[in-house]
């Protein structure tokens, strides 16, 4: 893109052209310490004004993403940038030094600026990540990632896992903390996991960085993702789109949920909180001072919350939620106290809003069409039907699929992936003959 086309597609807004790709899986957040190279030109004449590659100095800057350290379009043009990467940023007065200039630099009033940046390090973010083991069993041309959520682990997938890993190679894992207790923190401490747990994105780049490191650079993997798993899945996309060839997502889909309001917030706080998120936040908090009572609060909850979804969703499976006691430790209330601090900082206006990508990336969501509430917005749902490649359904059952349909979803997902468009295509045909 030449530097006039980017002007021109800026629409008086920040917005960026990638000069050098990386397939790093180390991003610039907010809060992070960043190591660049700068060069900073005059829209309009392309003069140059500043580089940190001055023959001079020749020394890469340091400064803290998302913290007012440089100006506020450099800032928003370097987030999720790649170590290794080069932006060219197109930064709009408005969002460098407006009317007043930089005389310093010869920056006069209302000036546009075009920076070249190359991302050198994020400082010490790759040592954050935690080590999730990536396990793998099978052979094939194409790879499937399968995401757990809560208060799952791994097995949740094991019959999918059975019915695909002859004719697919197939990844899985298990978050820091899931499992059950005492395996959970046999692992915890094998690896050093935090206790304070971690943040979504941290999660999504340690796993990105794991499956890379599994399947090489600049290949793709399916993603089938349930609950925290699916919204996961999203997040991948959204970061590392280079990873995904293909989602699906079972059940939960936050990507079809519009920015939160600080009222819908509040009310989904004492909503849903009170259900049951709350009481796993609550066993967060606890489970570095007593334990005990934390890993009983969040076994019991979760129990309460798995068996009443299955034997009231889905009456029929009522031996499977006897059969399968649910064993977590304290921790696992991480996710909860990471999901509902995002949301009311993004209510309050002290975090964006994730920008999801775009619905590009071919996408099957199945969801329990029995549950009393759903985890998905439903005018998203009916919309992904009109997409390209892309198709929602909806089973008799509640949250847990791959349990309660687990002979329908086995199907579908091996017919899918057989072929997706042809397996698109005769659903939506079949739906609209269904309407006539």
């Amino acid at each position: 893109m030449t530097v006039e086309r980017l002007r021109r597609k800026t629409n008086g807004l920040t917005e960026y052209e990638i000069l050098q790709p990386s397939h790093s899986c180390v991003l610039i957040d907010p809060g992070d310490e960043v190591r660049v190279h700068a060069t900073g030109f005059i829209s309009n004449t392309m003069r140059l004004f500043w580089s940190t590659k001055d023959p001079m100095t020749n020394k890469a800057m340091s400064y803290l993403a998302g913290q007012g350290e440089v100006i506020k379009g450099w800032d928003k043009g370097c987030m999720q940038m790649r170590e290794g990467e080069i932006r060219r940023i197109f930064v709009p007065a408005k969002e460098a030094y407006g009317t007043k200039g930089f005389p310093v630099f010869g920056i006069g009033s209302n000036e546009d600026l075009i920076f070249d940046i190359e991302c050198l390090e994020v400082v010490g973010k790759r040592g954050k990540f935690p080590n999730i083991p990536i396990k793998q069993v099978g052979s094939g041309n194409k790879t499937i990632l399968f995401m757990h959520g809560w208060p799952d682990d791994e097995h949740i997938w094991d019959s999918q896992i059975d019915l695909l890993s002859p004719d697919y190679k197939c990844l899985y894992y298990t978050l820091p903390w899931f499992g059950r207790t005492d395996e959970a923190r046999a692992v915890a401490k094998k690896e050093g996991y935090s206790q304070s747990g971690y943040s979504f994105e941290t999660l999504t780049d340690s796993i990105a960085l794991g499956v890379t490191n599994c399947i090489g650079e600049g290949n793709q993997v399916i993603v089938i993702g349930h609950d925290w798993g699916g919204y996961t899945a999203e997040l991948i996309q959204t970061r590392h789109p280079q990873l995904i060839e293909r989602l699906v997502v079972f059940d939960v889909s936050l990507k079809s949920m519009p920015p939160p309001s600080i009222l819908r917030s509040i009310g989904e706080l004492i909503g849903v909180g009170l259900i049951y998120q709350w009481q796993m936040i609550l066993a967060y908090a606890l489970a570095t001072r007593a334990p005990g009572a934390a890993e009983w609060l969040a076994t019991s909850k979760a129990t309460t919350v798995k068996n009443h979804m299955l034997t009231t969703c889905a009456p029929e499976y009522k031996h499977i939620a006897e059969s399968k006691p649910t064993d977590n430790t304290g921790e696992i209330g991480y996710v909860y106290w990471e999901f509902q601090k995002n949301v009311l900082k993004t209510a309050f206006g002290f975090r964006e809003h994730t920008h999801w990508e775009d619905n590009s990336c071919p996408t099957l969501f199945l969801y329990g069409a029995r549950k009393p509430f759903m985890f998905h917005n439903q005018d998203w749902a009916r919309n992904l039907n009109n997409m390209v490649g892309s198709a929602s359904i909806g089973l008799p059952c509640g949250h847990w699929l791959q349990i309660e349909q687990q002979g329908r979803v086995n199907q579908i997902l091996a017919d899918y992936l057989k072929n997706p468009d042809v397996f698109v295509s005769e659903y939506k045909a079949k739906k609209v003959k269904s309407k006539l």
